[in-house]
């Protein structure tokens, strides 16, 4: 996401009514049964990139599985399949790019319900980065409390809300982001996350991070906030919260 999908965001309720139903696809095949399995989302087009897991949140995995390895755990990582849509710079992408946070959402619901069923007694680790945030942050609130989610990171998450009962990191106020000012069009829920699962949830954002920190003024966005992520330091995190 970026300030390209604002010039577009008053046009979309014109075609959000007519967007055609996405049909959630299993994430990938049968998994490894590990101590843990970390899987993570990518952001806008970035599908290609990090082992489909793309470059932030490719390097949580990495910080992650090394926690645990020193811990003398096993870890399984998954990379969600889904479009990863680039940000729309025009209302003819506009809908395939909201049909790609759904389909996110529902492949990453899909390949926790896989893993919980092949690996009852794995512990998953959930994060994703920016629209992949979106997806995470959708699937745990249509999950609810889940046992074997011990932690999860939301990265520049458009879906972020000043009230959710998750651990805020990052120099941004607790403000909305960009998709909540819009959640008719959006889609996305306004509803905080189960007190459970907000507890094993951090969720970070820049200050002028226009995608998870929206003041409605462009003006106050600051150059590359949204790209100014460590990765590494959200694996590290989760994988305290995870009890590694």
């Amino acid at each position: 996401m970026s300030r390209r999908l604002v010039l577009v965001s008053a046009l979309t309720a014109l075609v959000a009514p007519i967007l055609p139903a996405v049909a959630a696809a299993p994430a990938s095949a049968a998994p490894e049964c590990a101590d843990y399995t970390f899987i993570g989302v990518a952001g806008s087009g970035e599908g290609r990139s990090g082992g489909g897991m793309g470059g932030t949140v490719n390097a949580a995995a990495q910080a992650f599985s090394a926690q645990a390895r020193s811990a003398g755990k096993s870890v399984a990582s998954r990379p969600i399949y889904y479009p990863a849509a680039p940000v729309p710079s025009g209302l003819d992408e506009l809908g395939g790019f909201l049909a790609s946070i759904n389909t996110g959402a529902a492949n990453t619901q899909g390949d926790v319900d896989i893993v919980i069923k092949a690996c009852p007694f794995t512990k998953i680790v959930l994060v994703g980065y920016s629209q992949g945030a979106s997806a995470v942050h959708r699937a745990l609130q249509r999950m609810g409390d889940r046992r074997q989610v011990v932690a999860a990171g939301l990265i520049a998450d458009p879906d972020r809300i000043p009230n959710d009962t998750t651990r805020y990191l990052g120099s941004a106020p607790r403000t909305q982001g960009m998709a909540q000012a819009s959640a008719v069009v959006s889609g996305a829920n306004p509803a905080p996350l189960p007190a459970r699962i907000g507890g094993r949830t951090v969720s970070v954002c820049n200050t002028g991070d226009p995608v998870c920190h929206w003041t409605g003024d462009l003006m106050k966005t600051v150059s590359d906030s949204h790209k100014n992520y460590s990765g590494a330091d959200i694996g590290d995190r989760v994988a305290a919260i995870a009890g590694v």
